[in-house]
């Protein structure tokens, strides 16, 4: 039977170095509680944890950074434990299932700010989802921000402001973004928002009897993808086709990841 040892590592800053999870690891190992009959049998499961430790996939410094820390910890498993005789787990947390899921909402409605107010708000937008639907609490952490569905040029040509955006109830806390730059929106154009995967749908409610969003499954045919791996590739391709939109070509709308299927 397996054993499950869970070694947990609290740390704000991303860019911390192996070093850290080395001697920590290797501390607790050392520990008179910790049992010293290690081998294939043990399991030990090293979990960073730490609201911001958990979003490496949010720009390309720290995907960088990500990359370079799975080499390190490899060559310290090989330096520290050259038998292989324990098995480390990652645990990635959000880090794959955030990315996953985008929400695309639409604007019910705006408002000019008056150039007389104390406040640098300009324009405040009111969404058809809200706080109380798929936006969760803290979700800024999962760097979920606002990005407008519009073609470059049209992004290009809109004057921005200083905006803020508003969900769909009557709630005064019911803020989905307090301060963000947007260009100039109009009722009914979209607001895509990437990262959503983690707890956008798990936690959502349908206060005031607001219905949940509609779910769209979306798999992109991309070369990049070593689909030749899969045993039964042409079976799994046809239950995908069958539950998803198959997109065959596709091209970024803007620099910020929105798809346009063609």
């Amino acid at each position: 039977m397996l054993e499950n040892l869970f070694v947990g590592l609290e740390e704000e800053d991303t860019n911390l170095d192996v070093e850290s999870y080395e001697t920590f690891v290797l501390k607790t190992m050392n520990a008179k509680s910790f049992p010293k009959n290690i081998n294939r049998e043990t399991r030990v499961q090293v979990h960073h944890y730490g609201h911001r430790g958990r979003i490496f996939w949010i720009n390309r410094k720290r995907r960088i950074f990500f990359y370079k820390l799975t080499q390190e910890i490899q060559n310290s498993l090989k330096n520290n434990f050259p038998d292989g005789d324990v098995e480390f787990i990652a645990e990635p947390g959000c880090y794959c299932v955030a990315s996953a899921v985008s929400l695309v909402t639409t604007i019910l409605g705006k408002k000019s700010i008056s150039t007389n107010e104390k406040s640098d708000i300009k324009k405040e937008y009111f969404l058809n989802d809200s706080f109380y639907g798929s936006f969760f609490e803290h979700h800024d952490i999962y760097h979920v921000k606002p990005v407008p569905v519009l073609a470059a040029s049209e992004m290009k040509q809109r004057p921005k402001y200083k905006s803020r955006v508003w969900g769909q109830t009557c709630c005064s806390e019911d803020i989905v973004e307090d301060e963000c730059v947007l260009p100039d929106m109009e009722d009914g154009e979209l607001i895509q928002w990437p990262n959503m995967g983690a707890y956008g749908k798990g936690v959502s409610s349908t206060f005031t009897i607001v219905p949940s969003p509609a779910d769209r499954y979306v798999f992109i045919q991309n070369s990049k993808l070593k689909l030749d791996s899969i045993p039964n590739a042409e079976k799994a391709i046809d239950y995908i086709a069958e539950k998803a939109d198959l997109v065959q070509h596709a091209e970024e709308v803007n620099g910020n990841g929105l798809i346009k299927i063609k």
